[in-house]
Order: C-alpha cells, then structure tokens, then sequence
C-alpha cells in the first residue's frame, strides 16, 4: 500500500485558506469609507470661513449699533414727562371747570420751559429741547403715548 502524504496537502490547504481569508479582509477594507479625518480636513476650510463672516458681521453690528441713537436722551425723556405732566393737569382743569386754563400759573405744574397757548376751546404746549423746539396740540401727547403702547408685544397696555 502505498502511503498518502496529508501533510503537503494540509499545509498548501491551510496556505489556500489564510489567503483566501487575507483577500477577503483586504477587500473589506477597501470597501471602508474614507476616514474622518479626512472628510475633516476637507470642512475645515468652510469652517474658517464661515467663523470669519459670522465674526465680522458681529463686529460690524456692534459698531453700527453703538453709533445708532436708540430711544430718548435724558433731557429729551425730562421734556416729555414735563410735557405730559402739563397736558394731564390742563385736561383735569378743563374736566372740572368746563373751561382751559387761560395760563399754566393756573396749575399746580412747573411752568419751566414750557410754552402754553390757548384760544379757549385748543390748545398748545411747546418745549425746547437741545436746541429744537417740540409742539403738541391738545390730543397729540395721548396720541403719541398710544403709538408706543400699541408698538407693546400683542398690543397690550401694561
């Protein structure tokens, strides 16, 4: 009988399957998606470029804020209240006595600054403030009052 020799044949079996085994994995790894890294690397750019814009928006917006005035100088806010002050004793004063106070001694309000015209039946009130001069006939400071009361969220009063 003659002898079969298993070991070539197991050993060139063995070699067949690593192989086949290292090409499966190679072919695996081939199939993989590149890295992070890299897709990375490629959105860094985007990234620089977008950080600057976003920046340089914010810089100009600040800058642009800052040089905007926004709402009333103090002596501007003084005036108004003085202003609105005033129109509220002329309307009490002409609500209790039928008639206009004919001047602003009338009053129990301080005439400073305050320029009070009347024909009887209208009226005006005149401020000077930084340098210009501010003229409400009778109704315009409610008006004016209601304009900022409506511009509220939802236009509710407070």
């Amino acid at each position: 009988m003659s002898r079969i020799d298993t070991s070539s044949r197991s050993t060139s079996s063995a070699e067949a399957l690593i192989e086949k085994i290292v090409r499966r994995e190679l072919e695996q790894a081939n199939r993989i998606p590149a890295p992070k890294k890299a897709r990375d690397q490629k959105l860094r750019p985007l990234l620089a470029v977008l950080f600057v814009v976003v920046t340089g928006l914010t810089v100009w917006n600040t800058i642009t804020l800052s040089r905007t005035p926004t709402g009333l100088t103090n002596e501007e806010g003084v005036a108004y209240l003085r202003v609105m002050s005033a129109t509220a004793a002329i309307e009490d004063y002409a609500a209790q006595r039928g008639r206009l106070p004919s001047a602003l001694s009338q009053l129990e309000v301080d005439p400073t600054g305050l320029v009070y015209e009347t024909d009887g039946q209208t009226y005006s009130l005149s401020v000077a403030v930084e340098g210009e001069s501010a003229r409400f006939e009778r109704g315009d400071v409610y008006a004016v009052l209601n304009e900022g009361l409506e511009a509220l969220p939802d236009g509710r009063h407070p």
